[in-house]
């Protein structure tokens, strides 16, 4: 494994040096008086012999300086080897033991739960998100979408005609560039909005994260496709660059009652909470502000929310808020063809992939997600408080969203 490339190296050197040193030492019956008396000639090859030692000294040094520390190095890799073979030999023993509970497949594993695999692409200059290992993830994201919509022809949206204007109200157009974003809530919207309407300036483009969030979600203010003739929309869909955001649909859910219902939020306490606690939260008579709810310790529980979704007057009234409609019913995947299904989970690094696609990569940046993204860690204790059979009630409302988007059934949840 290893090679003693100090004795190489040491004997090279001698060997070298050997025939010079036996052409210009003087004779070992040579004496002092001898060389006292010898000519000048002499005398110069006797100082270019002291030299030549010299020289012969330090290359020998240098030499066995370098040979010590290449077995000094040899030692350390031998020993780091073994100290790698003894932690990993445990984690072979218990894998190979145990079949049943640990994943071994990366077929079996969500995306979700490679979120703490950090990629480092320029490191020893490997390129891990080559142009072919995007397109293989992107066929792998696609797959679902082409049989799901595929297997139901009458559930899902396959032609244009069928679909009303308002049903393409969530496709932000940049015409500059292009590109067409369908944009979801809860799944980093704000931040591609930020991107999109920067892309609408001249270059040098502004930054993305300096941009207002207010701002980027006032109506008008970004171009949508609903906007122009459908000879256009018809256009565009065929030629432009399209792509959405989609994360794990239970995920998304929670997030959007966090930010809806547990944070001061008094539009949505108004259009929904007090209905919510007034229909599921026995309250006849909620308070007529959050203010006053939250001082009263009054508000919708996680438990409210679900019993609000699952209700079936809720939609016969009017759709579902687009912040928990279904992603496919916002971005109808089965009528519109995407170029590229990026995951909230893997946010960074897809946008990074998006940029380069794009060929922006360049001119803009994509801003840092937040520290306080809502992760699947939290939803077994928030889903402990909903009965089994309401939870199952929720996959079945968003059952689509698993499948078409590649996001497993949660056992663990649905399961018992």
């Amino acid at each position: 494994m290893y090679h003693n490339t100090g004795h190489g190296r040491l004997g090279t050197v001698l060997f070298i040096l050997s025939p010079a040193l036996q052409s210009t030492r003087p004779s070992q019956c040579t004496s002092s008086q001898q060389l006292s008396a010898s000519s000048p000639v002499a005398m110069a090859q006797y100082s270019g012999f002291k030299q030549l030692l010299i020289y012969a000294v330090s290359m020998f040094i240098i030499a066995l300086s370098f040979y010590q520390w290449d077995m000094s190095q040899r030692k350390r890799e031998e020993r780091i080897h073994e100290t790698q073979e003894l932690r990993k030999q445990p984690l072979r023993e218990t894998c190979a033991g145990d079949k049943e509970t640990f994943k071994h497949h990366l077929e079996d594993v969500r995306n979700n739960e490679l979120a703490n695999l950090i990629v480092d692409d320029k490191q020893a200059g490997w390129n891990a998100l080559t142009e072919e290992r995007i397109h293989e993830t992107q066929e792998l994201r696609k797959q679902p979408l082409r049989e799901t919509c595929a297997g139901d022809k009458e559930t899902f949206k396959h032609r244009l005609e069928d679909v009303r204007n308002n049903e393409l109200a969530n496709l932000i157009v940049d015409d500059k560039h292009g590109i067409i974003y369908c944009y979801i809530p809860k799944v980093a919207c704000t931040n591609w909005k930020r991107v999109m309407f920067s892309l609408t300036k001249d270059e040098p483009y502004p930054d993305p994260a300096s941009i207002s969030p207010d701002l980027v979600h006032l109506p008008n203010i970004l171009p949508f496709l609903n906007s122009f003739p459908r000879s256009e929309i018809k256009a565009k869909l065929k030629h432009y660059t399209k792509f959405l955001y989609v994360r794990d649909p239970f995920v998304r859910l929670f997030s959007a009652y966090r930010n809806k219902f547990q944070e001061h939020n008094e539009y949505f306490y108004q259009r929904y909470g007090r209905h919510i606690l007034r229909l599921y939260a026995n309250q006849p008579d909620p308070p007529q502000s959050l203010k006053e709810a939250n001082a009263s310790g009054m508000r919708v529980s996680f438990q409210n929310f679900i019993q609000y979704l699952l209700d079936p007057l809720t939609e016969r009234n009017e759709p579902f808020d687009p912040h928990w409609r279904q992603m496919q019913r916002l971005c109808l995947p089965c009528l519109i063809k995407y170029d590229f299904v990026g995951h909230q989970e893997t946010l960074q690094q897809d946008a990074s992939q998006l940029l380069k696609i794009l060929m922006l990569q360049d001119n803009i940046q994509f801003p840092p997600s937040y520290e306080n993204m809502t992760t699947p860690a939290f939803l077994l204790d928030w889903f402990s408080a909903v009965p089994l059979e309401d939870r199952r009630k929720l996959y079945e409302l968003y059952e689509q969203d698993f499948r078409m988007f590649g996001y497993k059934r949660p056992r663990e949840l649905l399961d018992g």
